[in-house]
């Protein structure tokens, strides 16, 4: 009549997890959340240098955490760490982070070279 004892700290790594793989695509697509107050004021042209702008920043942002996240991913897979209670082992799933942010910078830089309009409206599944 009660869980597995594993099935809580297993599903908060899973949903951990599930945002860190998506935010490729999230960032892909462009469907990430703006804040379009300065942008939509600007011309066409100052618009595409502020998504540039943006998209490097974001770069800049996924390089420093993979660069971090990498060292704490190799610490973790060398002590063999595991998770408090149920002692999951916490290397694949930083392994798993640590890629999905490499992904999401080719994504930013892939959308900073090639930009698309952003989606306008709700994206339904």
């Amino acid at each position: 009549g009660r869980p597995f004892g594993f099935t809580e700290e297993l599903s908060g790594l899973l949903m951990t997890i599930t945002v860190f793989t998506l935010l490729p695509a999230t960032v892909l697509h462009e469907i990430n959340i703006r804040v379009t107050v300065l942008s939509e004021r600007l011309p066409a042209r100052g618009q595409s240098v502020l998504h540039i702008i943006g998209q490097m920043i974001l770069i800049a942002f996924c390089i420093i955490f993979v660069q971090e996240a990498w060292a704490i991913y190799d610490f973790t897979a060398r002590l063999r760490l595991m998770s408090e209670q149920s002692r999951l082992p916490l290397a694949p799933f930083l392994f798993i982070a640590t890629g999905s942010m490499a992904v999401a910078a080719l994504a930013g830089a892939w959308r900073a070279l090639r930009p698309s309009p952003p989606v306008t409206e709700p994206v339904h599944a």
